[in-house]
């Protein structure tokens, strides 16, 4: 019988097969993670190589990355925690059930300060697919050397012109006197699954998921409670930091109320000072171990714009958003579409009704956004206009028509701006016409949202799930 395995008669269940990085970049924060999970026990050299599982539903199997994505591609593992570079370096169909913020870097090729690209030039890399992928990208032409170990030696060598490698710190390629030339992706552990595990084995890993994701988001985190008169309430409320919303509770004394709310590490002497500012007292700080909060991570409309705005000043290429910002076209035509697809389930309520609504109002506004980004350099759109603006559907795919239109007069001047008087006053024109079209997108867009039910947060919320930008 394997171990972990619970029978029942007539109804055998097989226990989660759960890979885990056995050493490197990662290993033992991965570890303390399922420490907290409740799924391992305390980290110990002992018991890296041969992990005892204290869930006997789940079988936790140690080895190398690369191992842990093979294993899953061939359905040896149900589940596996790696890298997202490895998946794509060796490109099983695999499904990333949950990105963990450990082990972040980025793959980049990494050359000698003068280096520009040229005809039959050699790279040396561990990482080959990703690394042709890139070069057919970029249409070079040149020899690509596998190597292991510090790739840096393989320049200092004169065996190679430039690496392809992942970078963390960056601490090492400077030590070698070398700069970092295109960012090629970025990376970060995930949780993933092959998809007939996920077939067979949904509810479970759902579950896993959900703890795994529960234990994450206490990561860094902290309960504040405190006491505050009600007439400094609303104003502190404001710009107080929150998962969701401050819990408010009114105390025996009406002129005063409770609050409790979760604030990051980073935030929370800001949030402590903010708090006394405003009256409050009686305040207790609770360092948060395990925060089960089944609600879906939050990124706000300001938030995934930065994002956006960041590959348009830093480009990753094999980013979704850089891709489209390069291709101008094929943006206008994918935001077109995706407006009239918000649009198309408004009116006929296909997707499953209001969840159809909020895919779809999340797709426009990130290609929205993504419009806008690319003109950025002669227009900040008002993100924080209210949408007051009354406008009908059929409105809503004509403004979204000027605003492809607005765009692209724009992107006359992005970059390089007027160069004499008459230029100028074009400027201004197609600038204010740009900013007339972005806030009358953003207005109609809201109120298409509020007259079909849905909150703004409720989209933050899809964005946050995705992971845009």
């Amino acid at each position: 019988m394997e171990r972990g395995v619970y029978f029942t008669p007539g109804n055998e269940v097989r226990a989660i097969r759960l890979g885990i990085p056995s050493k490197g970049r990662g290993q033992l924060q991965v570890w303390k993670l399922l420490e907290s999970c409740k799924i391992l026990p305390p980290y110990s050299e002992d018991l890296r190589e041969n992990p005892p599982s204290l869930d006997k539903s789940i079988i936790v199997v140690a080895e190398r990355q690369l191992d842990i994505i093979r294993d899953l591609g061939i359905s040896n593992l149900d589940l596996g925690i790696a890298g997202e570079d490895i998946i794509m370096e060796l490109g099983y169909p695999l499904e990333v059930i949950s990105r963990l913020g450990y082990g972040k870097c980025r793959v980049s090729l990494i050359a000698p300060p003068n280096f520009g690209p040229f005809d039959s030039m050699r790279i040396a890399t561990k990482l080959p697919n990703i690394t042709k992928k890139f070069l057919d990208e970029m249409k070079w032409n040149a020899e690509i050397i596998e190597r292991e170990g510090a790739l840096e030696m393989a320049i200092k060598q004169g065996i190679a012109d430039a690496i392809v490698d992942q970078v963390a710190t960056g601490k090492t390629i400077a030590s070698f006197g070398l700069k970092e030339k295109y960012t090629i992706t970025e990376s970060q552990f995930v949780l993933a699954s092959n998809r007939s595990s996920l077939k067979t084995m949904g509810a479970e890993i759902e579950g896993i998921k959900t703890m795994v994701e529960g234990v994450n988001a206490a990561r860094n985190k902290n309960l504040v409670t405190f006491n505050i008169p009600n007439k400094n309430l609303e104003l502190l409320i404001k710009n107080l930091p929150t998962c969701k919303s401050p819990t408010i509770s009114q105390l025996a004394n009406k002129n005063w109320s409770s609050v409790s709310t979760v604030v990051p590490d980073e935030l929370l002497r800001k949030t402590i000072a903010e708090i006394k500012n405003n009256g409050g007292e009686d305040l207790l700080v609770t360092q948060i171990s395990v925060y089960l909060d089944e609600q879906k991570s939050r990124q706000t409309i300001v938030e995934l714009y930065e994002r956006i705005l960041e590959r348009e000043m830093n480009p990753v290429i094999f980013s979704r958003t850089t891709r489209y910002l390069r291709n101008k076209r094929a943006l206008a035509d994918k935001f077109i579409g995706e407006c009239k697809e918000f649009v198309d389930a408004i009116r006929s309520g296909k997707k499953e009704g209001k969840d159809g609504i909020i895919w779809e109002a999340a797709d426009s506004l990130y290609f929205f956004l993504v419009m806008a980004a690319s003109t950025s350099s002669i227009q900040e759109v008002n993100l924080e206009i209210e949408g007051t603006e009354k406008q009908k559907q059929t409105d809503f795919l004509r403004i979204s028509e000027a605003v492809v239109g607005a765009v692209n007069s724009a992107g006359f001047f992005v970059g390089s701006g007027p160069d004499n008087p008459e230029e100028f006053e074009q400027f201004t024109k197609v600038s204010e016409n740009l900013r007339r079209c972005l806030d009358r997108w953003i207005a109609s867009w809201r109120y298409l949202l509020s007259k079909n039910g849905v909150s703004e947060e409720e989209i933050e919320l899809e964005n946050g799930w995705r992971n845009k930008g």
